[in-house]
């Protein structure tokens, strides 16, 4: 009997072992073909990235197996998402936000080789509430009615980087930066487009975004575009065919500053747009050109 006791509680340990370990992972991962009541192993995927961030540790990864369709989420810690293992890591919102993160104020997201589409009902692509970094690297996002990448942290100084993204088709915009509450934004967007959106690049007052390497094209507004105290600088990139293809606005006396290095501004209804006390600040080393109205820079630099 004493034997049969202790084995019995031996059992009950290891199940309750092996269900821990079940429910947090470092690494875990999504099939097309999974199934959210598995434990989100590579040889019991979960079936969505909903069903696997509850399975997966802080600062962990979910990794994608195979094509699908991963569904809506909402992201509340640190952890990086990466599609690569799939040909398309799908995430289709319809009326709703695709990945919304809401993040503690240390926390690090990455978003990798996602594929999120709107299905022209869906709001925002990408909606940034809070946390400390923002990763999202060779995505597509597209068919939504808001903003493709909609940053609107209340974090103090929280940083998004966007690398090798396509942001296209979005009614409310490509990629905006507009700080919540008591927070600040700094960006940098290098090797993406943003085409047919409302805008291409929206930068608002507590906010700034270096844009490298990037186009902004067929857009209803303005390809690249700072408000109020917003600060954008601009270097080797395009903006083409839109309604306005540089703009930097203000009010009163606080004016947004953009600053425009190798920038190939070409036929746009108007070209450079300002409005006081808002500055465009030119290095002299730029094509404008072949647009409706060519307009101007207020401001020269010397390039050093």
């Amino acid at each position: 009997m004493k034997n049969i006791v202790s084995n019995l509680a031996i059992a009950s340990i290891l199940t309750i072992l092996g269900a821990n370990s079940a429910r947090a992972a470092s690494r875990t991962w999504v099939s097309g073909v999974g199934d959210d009541a598995n434990p989100g192993s590579r040889t019991a995927p979960c079936k969505t990235f909903a069903g696997a961030i509850s399975r997966t540790d802080a600062f962990g990864e979910i990794n994608v197996l195979d094509p699908g369709g991963f569904g809506t989420l909402t992201i509340t810690k640190s952890i990086t998402i990466d599609g690569s293992g799939g040909s398309i890591a799908g995430v289709q919102a319809s009326n709703t936000n695709g990945i919304v993160v809401s993040a503690g104020s240390n926390d690090i997201v990455t978003l990798r080789n996602l594929d999120l589409c709107g299905l022209e009902s869906g709001l925002a692509g990408i909606k940034f509430l809070s946390g400390k970094e923002l990763h999202i690297e060779n995505c597509v996002i597209y068919g939504f009615t808001g903003v493709g990448i909609d940053c609107e942290s209340t974090t103090s100084g929280a940083k998004v980087f966007i690398s090798n993204c396509s942001i296209h088709d979005c009614a409310g915009g490509g990629v905006l930066l507009r700080p919540g509450s008591g927070g600040s934004t700094i960006g940098t967007i290098e090797k993406s487009y943003t085409v047919g959106n409302l805008f291409g690049v929206r930068v608002e007052a507590n906010a700034g975004a270096t844009v490298d390497d990037t186009t902004a094209a067929h857009n209803a507004g303005t390809g690249f575009i700072a408000t109020a105290s917003g600060e954008l600088n601009i270097n080797h990139s395009v903006s083409s065919n839109n309604a306005f293809g540089v703009a930097a606005t203000g009010s009163g006396n606080t004016g947004s500053i953009v600053r425009i290095s190798d920038v190939n501004v070409f036929e746009n209804s108007l070209g450079l747009y300002t409005t006081s006390p808002g500055v465009i600040a030119s290095f002299q080393n730029n094509h404008i050109t072949g647009n409706g109205t060519n307009g101007s820079p207020n401001q020269t630099l010397n390039e050093q």
